[in-house]
């Protein structure tokens, strides 16, 4: 029987790390997966559950982009409210949100190995932002 309540997931994500930097082994048995609705759950390969769960940004009209940062601690959304959402896998709610009122809905979302982030909009528009801007 199928469970009512789940959402189809349109995004999996694998934590894949990066060659720049390292993070503990159990890392890598990380992926996250992005629903409608149900926003980014943190799934742990070894057990086949979730182990987090993150719903503080916007999506539920357009599919917003998630990936695991470089070093693997860290993980970045884009939202229905103009902003991005950087979630911190070692606490339940987000750690710094990037406010930008002069562009769409962030639809996708990406790290560059030297720690910014990358991300485009619904209207076209592409966005590199640095360690400190708020």
């Amino acid at each position: 029987m199928v469970d009512s309540s789940l959402k189809p997931a349109y995004l999996i994500s694998l934590n894949e790390g990066s060659p720049y930097t390292t993070q503990a082994s159990s890392m890598y048995d990380l992926f996250l997966t992005a629903s409608l609705f149900d926003g980014i759950k943190i799934w742990d390969l070894r057990t086949n559950k979730h182990v987090l769960c993150f719903k503080e940004h916007k999506c539920r009209s357009f599919p917003c982009g998630a990936n695991f940062s470089p070093c693997g601690k860290y993980v970045a959304t884009g939202s229905e409210d103009r902003s991005i959402y950087i979630y911190d896998l070692r606490q339940l709610c987000h750690q710094h949100k990037i406010n930008d009122c002069q562009t769409d809905v962030f639809t996708s979302v990406a790290f560059s190995p030297k720690y910014q982030l990358l991300a485009s909009s619904l209207n076209g528009s592409i966005h590199l932002y640095g360690k400190n801007d708020e």
